[in-house]
């Protein structure tokens, strides 16, 4: 009988690649493959399976960037894509996955973390992780006083509108000293051709806003730049007279505008955290960040 073993980083070994993008079209409903192709995942992607007959049975990635936390860069690590086949459940080798990332990375990273379900929420803190309190940070809209400004309305699809995106999201700055990202090309540049969302660039800042309208709120997903700026600044920009209240996915830093801050609950989507060091009270990762 056939052992089980570990593959690390294995996307280039086409058989193993095909198997998994078979076991997560049926664990996720989400094909990896287009991604590989284009080389979006900028090496920072890194798969981990369990490995029976040349076929994956059970596999655990992580994604490799820096955090911005109260104005110091910490090395970061999400874990994500956690999916075992049907046929080989309740055997342990998710388990067996995170005790080998955790050994291979654990000296390397002040900070990992992942989003699990209701049906792994024990399962976590065996690793200790932390299950983590997140908060919604909302603007009202009336308060904000507007200002026209020159706001091109991107098409993802426009060769010329793509290479905008994709140029203003290199090198970008963090969208918050208190919490933000660097270096997260992977999965920035997919989230940021978002179908469900709206692409604003303020050319006279050089600025991206990916956001969506829904029944009087105004979702702020991400403000992207090169160049530091100010969140009241684009706020000004943005926002028109339909807009009733504001919800930012990010933590913000300072505004002048009162933001209303309120903790949330989501079992299906629960944030865990293993920190060598404290951690704020004021937490939420930005959604583009999020694998």
């Amino acid at each position: 009988m056939n052992k089980i073993k570990i593959h690390e980083n294995y996307f280039e070994n086409e058989q193993l690649r095909n198997s998994f993008n078979q076991l997560a079209m049926k664990t996720f409903g989400l094909d990896f493959e287009p991604w590989y192709q284009e080389n979006a995942f900028c090496q920072k992607y890194i798969p981990f399976a369990c490995v029976l007959d040349e076929q994956v049975v059970a596999n655990v990635s992580v994604n490799k960037f820096q955090l911005v936390m109260n104005g110091a860069i910490k090395n970061a690590l999400q874990f994500g894509t956690v999916m075992t086949d049907i046929e080989h459940r309740n055997q342990g080798l998710c388990k067996q996955l995170m005790k080998h990332i955790l050994k291979k990375y654990d000296k390397e990273y002040d900070f990992m973390f992942l989003y699990a379900n209701n049906t792994v929420l024990n399962l976590y803190p065996k690793f200790k992780f932390q299950r983590i309190q997140e908060f919604h940070y909302q603007i009202n809209a009336t308060a904000i006083k507007r200002v026209p400004s020159m706001i091109h309305f991107l098409d993802a699809t426009n060769p010329i509108d793509r290479d905008l995106i994709i140029n203003t999201c290199k090198n970008r700055k963090p969208v918050s000293t208190k919490l933000g990202v660097l270096n997260d090309d992977w999965p920035l540049i997919y989230y940021a051709f978002s179908e469900d969302w709206e692409q604003y660039y303020l050319p006279d800042d050089h600025i991206l806003v990916l956001i969506s309208r829904q029944e009087g709120v105004l979702h702020i997903y991400d403000i992207i730049s090169p160049n530091e700026f100010r969140l009241d600044d684009v706020l000004k920009k943005i926002v028109n007279q339909t807009d009733e209240m504001v919800q930012l996915h990010f933590v913000p830093d300072q505004s002048n505008y009162e933001i209303i801050k309120t903790p949330f609950i989501d079992d299906d989507d629960a944030l865990f955290i293993r920190s060598k060091h404290p951690l704020s009270s004021d937490f939420l990762f930005p959604k583009t960040s999020i694998t």
